[in-house]
């Protein structure tokens, strides 16, 4: 019979400090804002997802959540973790699991219409923790070196009229425009303010994922 846990996981990026949020289980992530690739290796993840045993000891139940962390050399990790069976990543109601035993790789329908992702551990999860059976409601972890879809990127402004400082001409800036934006007629430079940057590059919460494990 498999017990069912909910993870929400934070750390930062060792070069640039920049907060990263880890959505499921990867064996790199790639910091949005130096674009530097963090390594998270295999035991991080068992160690992480090792505090279940503490369980009883807390006194969790389902839908109740510790917050614990990890520090591995450089890095450290913000872990939210309870026992929880998985919600739909849409509007938090229960899934039936009925049609998605371990070792599916799917979609688990929900009652609101929308879909949760399900997959079984990748191998070198698999390996280091024999105890993982499924994952539900996080992104399919990606080859190394290609960034992953985020399944809850939160949504920013698509297109702002910012006036050059300098000259006072009207620019506009994109979710793509570098922090410092060159004046296309007076050609100074200037570093865009941080309300209109977060504004066009919202701040990520931690995101829920559940593991099944035997």
């Amino acid at each position: 019979m498999a017990i069912f846990f909910v993870f929400k996981i934070r750390t930062s990026c060792a070069e640039c400090g920049e907060g990263m949020v880890l959505e499921g289980p990867r064996v790199e992530a790639k910091c949005a804002a130096c674009n530097s690739v963090l390594s998270v290796p295999a035991d991080s993840w068992k160690n992480m997802f090792s505090f279940r045993q503490f369980t009883s000891e807390f006194g969790l139940t389902e839908g109740k959540t510790r917050g614990s962390s990890l520090g591995s050399g450089e890095q450290k990790f913000l872990v939210s973790w309870g026992p929880q069976r998985p919600l739909c990543i849409h509007c938090d109601t229960l899934l039936d699991l009925s049609g998605a035993p371990p070792g599916t790789n799917g979609e688990v329908l929900c009652a609101c219409g929308k879909t949760t992702p399900t997959f079984p551990p990748p191998p070198w999860l698999a390996q280091c923790d024999p105890n993982v059976m499924q994952i539900f409601g996080a992104p399919r972890e990606s080859p190394p070196g290609v960034t992953p879809v985020s399944s809850a990127a939160p949504a920013g402004l698509s297109l702002v009229s910012f006036a050059c400082p300098d000259c006072g001409a009207n620019l506009k800036v994109t979710p793509d425009s570098a922090r410092v934006l060159r004046c296309t007629y007076c050609q100074n430079d200037s570093f865009l303010p941080d309300p209109l940057w977060r504004a066009l590059h919202p701040v990520r919460k931690r995101t829920p994922f559940f593991v099944a494990f035997r």
